[in-house]
């Protein structure tokens, strides 16, 4: 079963945008996202990825452009076996600058 079509993920989504409200860039937030990737934070064990502290707030349009300028590159890089550790590390540090 894909995680985000669970009762509890829509529950625990509906409940962090409710918290969160606002995107960096001004704009409604519409995704909880996962920063690291949900795959990663599955990879190192993490208990519970879908934690307040994995998630940021983001509109879709904020959501989709990290998705494809930092998502899909570190997961890409991580199925070809480098350190999920390190890839969160860097994921971290490069979802800072993105609104």
């Amino acid at each position: 079963m894909d995680a985000y079509t669970t009762h509890a993920w829509r529950k625990r989504r509906k409940r962090y945008l409710e918290a969160n409200p606002t995107c960096a860039c001004g704009a409604k937030a519409t995704e909880p996202d996962h920063t690291p990737p949900r795959q990663l934070l599955v990879a190192l064990g993490i208990h519970d990825p879908d934690a307040d502290q994995w998630l940021t707030q983001r509109c879709a349009s904020c959501h989709a452009r990290k998705t494809r300028i930092i998502d899909s590159q570190l997961l890409q890089r991580w199925r070809q076996g480098e350190d999920a550790q390190a890839l969160c590390e860097e994921a971290m540090q490069q979802a800072a600058g993105v609104g």
